[in-house]
């Protein structure tokens, strides 16, 4: 079950976006940090209490969802979505919540890329497995890392000009490939100039 695009105060009635009924507003508790003005949950949900208050703006702080202490807001990420402009999670939550996602997917980081390639995550698990978790070009295992330390996954190589999703290369590959432009002339051209 989705989250709907956007959830509008339409006619008095409102979308609860956990049982996805469409409801009186009375049924929803009100809610000065949603820029609707009232809790996305409605009151049969939120098993008939009142929607916590999570932000202090005369303090500056605001109390993390997720492991329930109050930080500093300096401790969220900014927020368009939510009235007081701070996330639900604080940095230190959101961080652990990203490094579980990306551990149990060694593609979290670029499924964004692939979506828009049409490529599946199990469609890149099973290369990643044809491959033996190596280049599909030099046959090693990544070896470049990010400036933080941790190892790169495989890049997502695909042929530019239909998008169709060739295989996993490791970063001097995939760098090296992209400076030949895709070009099987100048790739020729580069394998008789080795072999002088």
């Amino acid at each position: 079950m989705g989250y709907p695009q956007k959830v509008f105060v339409t006619d008095n009635q409102k979308l609860c976006t956990k049982c996805q009924q469409t409801l009186p507003i009375s049924e929803f508790w009100k809610d000065a940090t949603m820029k609707c003005g009232y809790f996305s949950w409605c009151k049969t949900c939120t098993r008939g209490k009142p929607f916590e208050v999570t932000f202090d703006a005369e303090k500056n702080i605001k109390k993390c969802v997720t492991c329930d202490e109050w930080k500093p807001t300096t401790e969220f990420h900014n927020s368009k979505a939510i009235k007081c402009k701070f996330s639900s999670n604080c940095k230190t939550c959101k961080r652990k919540q990203y490094d579980k996602r990306k551990k149990n997917n060694k593609f979290a980081t670029q499924m964004h890329f692939a979506k828009k390639l049409g490529i599946s995550l199990d469609k890149l698990n099973i290369a990643f497995e044809n491959q033996n978790g190596c280049c599909a070009i030099c046959k090693q295992p990544e070896t470049t890392t990010h400036q933080n330390g941790t190892l790169r996954n495989l890049a997502i190589d695909h042929d530019h000009e239909t998008g169709e999703f060739r295989g996993l290369l490791c970063s001097k590959c995939n760098i090296a490939l992209g400076g030949f432009k895709d070009d099987l002339n100048l790739l020729k051209s580069a394998v008789e100039y080795l072999s002088k």
